[in-house]
């Protein structure tokens, strides 16, 4: 019976799976008044910090979560900034 199987599942084309593409769908920009870089999440699980650890950006377009540092000061911009 193994031989069988053996010779069966040989000749079954497998499927390739296709790789997850990463969507560009941006965040807003976030501006740490501390060091004054502005951050941003393109897609969705891209966590970026700012240079000096004070503010991080998450989410891209489909959330925003933030996380900072007790007394960080920032500023979320526009699209037209």
């Amino acid at each position: 019976m193994s031989k069988t199987w053996k010779a069966i599942s040989s000749r079954v084309k497998r499927k390739k799976k296709k790789k997850k593409e990463k969507t560009t769908n941006s965040g807003p920009k976030v501006k740490c008044l501390s060091c004054f870089d502005i951050i941003q999440s393109m897609y969705r699980h891209d966590f970026k910090w700012c240079s000096c650890k004070g503010i991080a950006v998450d989410g891209g377009g489909d959330y925003l979560k933030m996380s900072y540092q007790p007394g960080a000061k920032y500023e979320v911009l526009d699209d037209e900034s």
